[in-house]
């Protein structure tokens, strides 16, 4: 009986992608339709703050922490202001910008602002069909309206309010691990998340997430919870720090419906982790079908050569020229050299000293709920594991990647947050 209620579960889910992944065509095909002058002008007027931000020659191990990928970003704003090269439908499916990729080596800056300047110009121009790019559903009417250092202040705004609500829902519905999320979120450094489009994209999926989960009254709607998560990070998402969007979810549906039984507990997670892929993998294969229905180009293929690239098992395409060690231990190892500074060091000296003070002054002995210690190590450990599964992307972009360790930041913090005793461990066996 079970087995035929999770097949009827699957095929809903299922259903659930196609259409959705139909719909959200159709909302890039209308985005599409706008009129760009209005844009053009808004990101000529935003050159200094684009020049200011340019990280281009700055990124080495020592500072990948602070940088905001200007590349990425400019990528983004030439994909925005594009102009219709073969019709909405073909546009929305292609995502054509200007050729960045002529001026490689060079300041991204200057070809953005040339490619602004040169709008009624023979523009040469490249296609980036395998990734959806929904973040252009809001880049788009935003810059009709806004240039982008107001499209910051907005977006800034925006995260004080989501991380305030947040972490007041987790604290009336799980007290104490709202400490976990606050720490986490420093972590990430949202400062720079503040200022680039590029790394914005899983903090909103992370956040709308953990919302839909702290809201929902019933846990038999979770699993579709995440599998909207999968689906908000195939459709908006770069492959920047996916792992975070779904891991954290993860870890506060644990403390939310956690039960007696350590086989129990993981079986429910995996579960969820199912319905995550299924969204996320799901949709991102949705999108290379219709690309490659109603396109010229074979998006199937290249996707799929994509997926073996970035895992490191199949044709790299010359990206050792970029002289950067490239495997499933210069991953680790870069990732975690870029995420380990003074920043986080000193975030988790305060963390511990707060803890250990707490306990001091209210004369408390250490609680070991066993099960939340070893599902919080196996969450910690998960970053691990992906970066030794697309070791080839993690390697070559660890200015965004190491913000994966920021899920072993939130883990380790609830399992120490778990020693200690509040009046709702009292009825708490794991």
């Amino acid at each position: 009986m079970k087995v035929k209620q999770n097949i009827q579960v699957l095929i809903k889910m299922i259903g659930i992608v196609v259409i959705s992944s139909i719909v959200l065509v159709g909302l890039l095909c209308l985005v599409y339709k706008l009129p760009r002058n209005r844009m053009v002008e808004h990101v000529i007027e935003s050159d200094n703050t684009i020049r200011l931000q340019n990280d281009d020659y700055n990124m080495s191990i020592s500072n990948f922490y602070d940088t905001y990928d200007t590349d990425t970003n400019i990528i983004m704003l030439l994909e925005a202001i594009a102009p219709d090269f073969n019709g909405s439908l073909q546009d929305a499916l292609l995502c054509p910008s200007g050729a960045y990729l002529e001026n490689q080596w060079g300041d991204w800056a200057d070809t953005l602002m040339n490619y602004a300047n040169d709008a009624q110009g023979d523009l040469s121009y490249v296609n980036y069909a395998r990734y959806w790019h929904g973040y252009l559903v809001f880049l788009k009417p935003l810059l009709m309206f806004m240039n982008v250092q107001d499209i910051y202040y907005l977006h800034a705004m925006l995260m004080v309010f989501l991380t305030g609500w947040i972490f007041c829902l987790l604290y009336k519905r799980l007290g104490k691990y709202c400490i976990a999320y606050a720490v986490t979120i420093i972590a990430m450094n949202p400062v720079a998340i503040a200022q680039s489009f590029q790394l914005s994209t899983i903090y909103y999926a992370m956040q709308l997430t953990l919302l839909l989960l702290l809201y929902c009254k019933k846990e038999k709607q979770i699993p579709y919870i995440f599998l909207i998560d999968g689906m908000l990070v195939a459709f908006f998402d770069f492959l920047t720090y996916p792992l975070v969007a779904f891991a954290i979810p993860v870890l506060t549906y644990y403390l939310l419906y956690r039960e007696d039984g350590f086989l129990q507990n993981v079986k429910k997670i995996v579960g969820k982790g199912v319905s995550f892929l299924i969204g996320y993998a799901g949709l991102w294969f949705m999108k290379w079908i219709w690309a490659t229905a109603f396109t010229h180009e074979n998006i199937l293929r290249d996707g799929w050569i994509n997926v073996l690239r970035r895992t490191g098992t199949g044709d790299n395409f010359g990206d050792n020229q970029y002289g950067m060690a490239i495997g499933p231990m210069a991953a680790l190892r870069i990732n975690f050299h870029a995420f380990v500074g003074w920043t986080t060091v000193l975030l988790g000296v305060i963390f511990l000293v707060g803890v250990i003070a707490y306990m001091l002054y209210k004369k408390q002995k250490p609680i070991f709920q066993k099960i939340t210690v070893l599902i919080s190590f196996l969450v910690a450990c998960s970053p691990i594991l992906w970066y030794v599964v697309v070791n080839n992307h993690a390697s070559l972009h660890p200015h965004l990647e190491w913000r994966e360790w920021v899920v072993s930041v939130f883990a380790a913090c609830v399992l120490v947050l778990s020693l200690l005793r509040e009046k709702t461990d009292e009825r708490i066996s794991v």
